[in-house]
C-alpha cells in the first residue's frame, strides 16, 4: 500500500502556494475592472467630447451593477471591492470632467 505523505512540501517546480496564487488572481479582478473603467472613460472622452460623459455615466452604472451581480453570484468580496472602486473612481472622474467642461 502506498502512503500519501503530504507534510506541507511543495513540488519542486512551483515555489508559490495555492493560496498566494488565489490572492493574485483575485486582486486581478480589481485591476481588470479599473483598467476597463480607464479604457472606456478615455474612449468616451476622446470620441464624443460633449455627450460622451453621459454615455460614460450610463456605462459606469452598468459596470457597477455587473460587479455587484458578480459579487452576489460568486460570493466574492473582490467583486464587491471592484464595484465600490469603480463607483467611487468613475463618479469622481465624471464630476471632475463635468466641471472642467463647464469652465470652458
Amino acid at each position: 500500500m502506498e502512503e500519501n505523505n503530504n507534510s506541507g512540501s511543495q513540488p519542486s517546480g512551483d515555489s508559490s502556494s495555492p493560496r498566494e496564487k488565489k490572492a493574485v488572481n483575485a486582486i486581478g479582478i480589481v485591476g481588470y475592472n479599473i483598467l476597463a473603467l480607464v479604457f472606456y472613460t478615455l474612449l468616451f472622452k476622446l470620441v464624443a467630447n460633449d455627450g460622451g460623459m453621459f454615455l460614460d455615466a450610463f456605462v459606469l452604472f452598468i459596470h457597477v451593477i455587473f460587479c455587484l451581480g458578480m459579487s452576489i453570484g460568486k460570493r466574492s468580496g473582490w467583486w464587491l471591492l471592484s464595484s465600490l472602486l469603480v463607483l467611487i473612481i468613475g463618479f469622481s472622474t465624471c464630476v471632475a470632467i463635468g466641471f472642467n467642461l463647464n469652465m470652458h
